[in-house]
């Protein structure tokens, strides 16, 4: 059982939750981002309250619920907040791997 995947969300003021046609639209002052959700999870919103819940009893379906849930409130965060002071900078290493790093913006 997934603990991750059972864990209750509660939607901060500001922000809608919505989840229709194996989609959940999450929308704050700073934008709208949205997530395809497999079918073997169900997403529930009631209230101020977001749960993620497996349709079937598998491996895969309970990966996917904690996944999803923990997807789904990293998005609370992002339309709620700016990341406006941040830039990405890319460095090439001297194997050609690439370095990807923010840097504040003053």
């Amino acid at each position: 059982m997934s603990r991750i995947g059972n864990r209750k969300l509660t939607i901060p003021e500001g922000v809608t939750v919505s989840f229709n046609d194996g989609i959940v639209t999450v929308k704050g002052a700073k934008g709208e981002l949205t997530l395809s959700v497999s079918p073997l999870v169900k997403v529930v919103v009631e209230g101020n309250e977001i749960t993620t819940e497996k349709v079937k009893d598998t491996k895969e379906a309970n990966i996917l619920s904690g996944t999803t849930n923990s997807n789904i409130n990293n998005f609370k965060g992002e339309v709620n907040t700016t990341i406006n002071n941040f830039k990405q900078e890319t460095l090439t290493n001297i194997d050609n791997s690439k370095t990807y790093m923010m840097n504040e913006i003053n």
